[in-house]
């Protein structure tokens, strides 16, 4: 071992006797204890909260979204997708905005037409059907699936029948005064996805029956993609905006709600920043320790000049031991940090009310990132306020040490 290391953890854990100095060195190394676990636990938290608010929002999203524009050239949906590669099932779609009739009730909901086999490999509602059975095909009566609180504050049963008019079709009546044209649909099932948009304001149903109850021109409005592996959505959208002609716009699954993860990723770093604050709290407890090591061991650090010991070695003890108090608060928090996740995932000592929020304990997900960003943060704090102390150090004059000796 240097002699500088050495020295360094001589002055740091073997002293033979407690003093203020002493408990100064405690107090930094359990700052940066607590403030290195409270980091590490409140951004899993949000790592938890962000991986549940993804897996709600992705479960009937597509991974990719393609929307013509209005000059946008037609070309055929097969043509478009023949460039990529990797997807797990892709459908035409004709959505908009419609006017859905039942028991004296009226409600503005979005409408998204599908082709059946198709957009079962799309959104996956199979998975998701409470009542009834999955089915988007045009019989008798077109057949529509709608969500579980839409068929809650409706009234409706698998079966039962709703009324649907196009928004556009009622601007044609308050101009003409001819009452708009409506469609029949019946509910062939109900879904529940723990996603409170699509749970409450979507019907699902034919390609068709959508294409002619919103008036779309050509034979679709967007293109509906999922990928067999979601991380590739940019690189899919790079590509296919590379190769689509201009009025084509491609959006992912993080374009459809970047608004919300923009929001969380922003109180992310505003909790990292706030909560760092405990590690720069207790550097200055580092820069106090060492400061007054350096008057207290004033005459070792001047004997230790007399017998040949370079200045340079002597800085170096102390921005060694700063950084060891770093390292061993950064430790004792990584392992704190730990043993509170083990206890909320095994033990769930923070419950959560189910009803309302959907999971019944507070969701936790540790990042290795996290874990390097936080070590390296309380490692950095750390050495800067021994830089101080290690200037002072070299400035120690042998004589004026040693004289008393």
């Amino acid at each position: 071992m240097q002699v500088e290391k050495f020295i360094a953890l001589r002055y740091l854990f073997s002293r033979h006797r407690v003093n203020f100095i002493t408990i100064i060195s405690y107090l930094s190394i359990a700052g940066i204890t607590i403030g290195v676990a409270a980091l590490i636990t409140v951004l899993a938290v949000f790592n938890g909260f962000s991986s549940l608010v993804q897996s709600y929002l992705i479960g009937l999203d597509p991974h990719v979204r393609i929307t013509p524009g209005k000059n946008a050239p037609a070309i055929r949906y097969e043509d478009i997708l023949s460039p990529v590669s990797g997807i797990a099932g892709a459908t035409p779609i004709a959505d908009g905005k419609v006017v859905i009739s039942r028991n004296k009730v009226t409600r503005v909901v979005n409408l998204i037409g599908a082709e059946n086999d198709k957009a079962k490999s799309v959104y996956g509602l199979e998975s998701f059907v409470l009542y009834g059975s999955y089915d988007l095909n045009d019989d008798k009566y077109p057949k529509a699936m709608i969500g579980f609180l839409m068929a809650e504050r409706l009234q409706l049963l698998p079966g039962d029948t709703i009324t649907l008019v196009s928004p556009s079709d009622i601007k044609k009546f308050m101009s003409s005064l001819i009452f708009p044209p409506s469609r029949t649909f019946v509910i062939s099932g109900i879904f529940l996805s723990n996603n409170n948009d699509y749970d409450a304001n979507y019907i699902f149903t034919s390609l068709n029956s959508a294409v002619s109850l919103t008036g779309i021109k050509n034979s679709y409005s967007g293109i509906d993609i999922k990928l067999d592996n979601i991380d590739r959505s940019e690189s899919v959208k790079e590509s296919l905006l590379s190769s689509l002609p201009e009025g084509y716009k491609v959006r992912t699954w993080y374009d459809l709600h970047s608004d919300l993860y923009n929001v969380m990723q922003l109180e992310r770093w505003v909790a990292y920043i706030i909560l760092s604050l405990i590690i720069v709290v207790a550097t200055f407890n580092i820069l106090a320790s060492l400061s007054m090591t350096v008057i207290e061991k004033n005459s070792d650090l001047g004997t230790l000049k007399a017998l040949g010991l370079k200045e340079n070695s002597v800085y170096k003890i102390f921005i060694y031991q700063g950084l060891y108090v770093g390292v061993t608060g950064t430790i004792l928090g990584f392992l704190l940090s730990l043993l509170v996740y083990w206890l909320q995932t095994t033990y769930k000592f923070y419950p959560l009310d189910p009803l309302k929020y959907k999971i019944d304990a507070l969701p936790m997900l540790l990042s290795v990132y996290d874990f390097l960003a936080v070590g390296f943060a309380a490692l950095l704090l750390s050495t800067l306020a021994s830089i101080i102390p290690a200037r002072n150090s070299i400035k120690i004059k042998i004589l004026d040490a040693i004289r008393y000796e």
